[in-house]
C-alpha cells in the first residue's frame, strides 16, 4: 500500500468516525465535538473557572473560533462567565449544573464510538501514536 493510499484511507476512516460522533452529539445534546472539548477544558479548571486563553491553547484546532462557541454554550445555559476577582481584565468561565450533566452525557456518547477502537493492542497504539507524531504540522 503506497503512502497516498494509506493517508486517504486514514482520513476517510477518521472523517467517518468524527462525523458519526458529531451526528450523535448533535441529535442527543445539540452540541459539536469542539463545544464538548471546551466544556472538558472548563471542567478541568473547576471550581475556579478558566480563561478564554486557557481554552484556546487546549483546543485541537487552532483555528477554532472559541469566542463564538462560548456564546453558543452560554445561550444554551451550559456555561457562565464572570469577572475574575483577582484580575479585572480576565473573565472566568465555569460550567453550569446543566453543562456538567451534558458533559457527562457527551463523554458517554464519544466513548460509545471510541470503544470501537478497543481491538487495537497497546503495542499497536504505541506504533500508531509514534507514526502520527512524526507527521509534520
Amino acid at each position: 500500500m503506497n503512502t497516498e493510499h494509506l493517508a486517504l484511507l486514514f482520513l476517510r476512516k477518521a472523517s467517518h468516525l468524527n462525523g458519526q460522533i458529531n451526528k450523535a452529539l448533535a441529535e442527543s445534546l445539540d452540541l459539536t465535538t469542539p463545544q464538548l472539548r471546551i466544556m472538558e477544558v472548563v471542567a478541568k479548571s473547576a471550581p475556579a473557572g478558566c480563561t478564554v486563553n486557557t481554552i484556546k491553547t487546549s483546543m485541537f484546532d487552532p483555528m477554532s473560533n472559541v469566542s463564538r462557541m462560548l456564546v453558543k454554550l452560554e445561550k444554551k445555559a451550559l456555561i457562565v462567565r464572570s469577572p475574575s476577582s483577582t484580575d479585572q481584565r480576565s473573565v472566568l468561565i465555569q460550567l453550569t449544573r446543566e453543562g456538567k450533566e451534558n458533559l457527562i452525557q457527551g463523554k458517554q456518547i464519544m466513548d460509545t464510538f471510541l470503544n470501537r477502537l478497543d481491538f487495537i493492542t497497546p503495542e499497536e497504539s504505541d506504533v500508531f501514536t509514534d507514526i502520527l507524531n512524526r507527521i509534520p504540522n
